[in-house]
């Protein structure tokens, strides 16, 4: 929600403290950035 978006391992559910936790959350606020610009 709004301009800024978090990620990394330590915002992951699953998998936090592992790399795993970063690249999912990473590609999930990947994911909402680009659906935000599409709606700009």
């Amino acid at each position: 929600e709004g301009n800024c978006h978090f990620c990394g391992e330590h915002c992951s559910q699953d998998f936090q403290g592992y790399l795993n936790g970063a690249v999912q959350t990473g590609q999930d606020a990947a994911a909402e950035v680009l659906g935000d610009l599409k709606h700009a």
